[in-house]
């Protein structure tokens, strides 16, 4: 008896795997699907290298002439930045309940 029930269950397993290996093979959506999608991303990678390939190109081309940080004028700036001081009370765990 249990081996006709494993039987059973092997066959309709067989059946619905060849059911949809069918589907599969006669729908032209799967296909056509996959058509589209590759079109997507090739128009996408267009899109990419025109955002970012090419400025990036054009931005090698870019020479910075470092003879300007040997003028005695930008030798003669000087630096107006304010340090800054930490706090008074610091927590080693900002998350610690208050005690």
């Amino acid at each position: 008896m249990f081996g006709n029930i494993r039987h059973i269950i092997a066959i309709l397993l067989l059946v619905v795997l060849a059911v949809g290996a069918y589907y599969l093979a006669t729908s032209e959506n799967f296909f056509t699907g996959h058509q589209q999608r590759a079109s997507q991303i090739e128009q996408r990678t267009e899109e990419l290298e025109r955002e970012i390939i090419v400025p990036l190109k054009r931005l090698s081309a870019v020479n910075i002439d470092i003879d300007f940080f040997e003028n005695q004028e930008f030798k003669a700036l000087s630096d107006l930045s304010v340090s800054l001081h930490t706090p008074a009370l610091v927590r080693s765990n900002p998350f610690a309940p208050v005690d």
